[in-house]
């Protein structure tokens, strides 16, 4: 496949600094745009009712004590971040690229700072295909448990979301890293 035409030449430029010698780019593309967007929408939604009662509560207790309606600042800022998430999600988006190489399958992040996360044909073997009507879905690699502050216990999947035609993929990283194992 020929990635030149889906990256920009900073990208390919990024992509390119990233390889070992003797590795070479098989397939290369971004996540759909608004893949993690309506995955984020359900906060947006929870925010505005949020965001709003907050300051409502911090107009009505601002007719007691000034002081006293500080209290809901937090609140507030933390109603704000959540109606930002679904943007700062698509700004993300833009920003990651998937690559599979001869060698391993890359999460390529940038922006401020650069994350490169590498699977290797032997963390490759147990990938999960999440396969939507359209063709677009996701390869998961791994699945990460977090737990909170509470002891509750979250799941993040790590590997390429929101990709197009996810079973061609599947395929070429089975072809390229599978078959060397």
């Amino acid at each position: 496949m020929n990635y030149y035409n889906i990256l920009s030449y900073e990208e390919q430029r990024l992509i390119n600094g990233e390889l070992n010698v003797g590795e070479r780019v098989i397939w290369a593309d971004k996540p759909v745009l608004g893949s993690l967007f309506f995955k984020s929408f359900a906060i947006y939604l929870f925010a505005i009712p949020w965001t709003t009662f907050s300051l409502f509560w911090m107009y009505g207790a601002s007719k007691g004590s000034f002081i006293f309606s500080l209290f809901g600042v937090p609140f507030v800022l933390i109603g704000l971040y959540m109606l930002c998430t679904p943007f700062i999600n698509k700004n993300a988006e833009k920003r990651t690229i998937y690559i599979v190489t001869n060698q391993r399958a890359i999460i390529y992040k940038y922006g401020r700072k650069i994350k490169v996360k590498s699977f290797f044909p032997n963390q490759v073997a147990n990938i999960e295909r999440y396969q939507n009507k359209n063709g677009t879905g996701n390869i998961i690699f791994s699945s990460e448990v977090i737990y909170n502050s509470d002891g509750e216990r979250s799941t993040n999947q790590v590997g390429f979301i929101g990709i197009k035609d996810v079973k061609k993929v599947e395929d070429i990283i089975n072809r390229e890293l599978l078959s060397s194992v």
